[in-house]
């Protein structure tokens, strides 16, 4: 028994410790990463393209539109094929 205890605690023990140090390690660093991207360059760029003028997503309102419907040229998903809906291309 004594003998057991010896050879996890030398052995085993230590390398199990070591890999959970190193998971750890890495799920700090790529959440620390995740958090960098999220607020610097994600947050910059939206900063930018609101300074620009930019509105891709066609969130201003326009008072003077009579519907804010988009006009597709062709309509529907025309193009995707039969996978989402679509005529099938022969």
């Amino acid at each position: 028994m004594v003998q057991k205890n010896l050879l996890w605690n030398l052995l085993l023990k230590g390398r199990v410790d070591r890999c959970v140090a190193g998971l750890a390690r890495l799920w700090v660093l790529a959440t620390s990463e995740a958090l960098l991207f999220y607020v610097a360059v994600f947050g910059r760029s939206l900063s930018v393209m609101r300074a620009l003028g930019k509105d891709l997503l066609r969130l201003k309102r326009e008072p003077m539109s009579k519907t804010y419907w988009i006009v597709r040229s062709p309509p529907g998903p025309g193009l995707l094929g039969p996978w989402f809906g679509g005529e099938p291309k022969i």
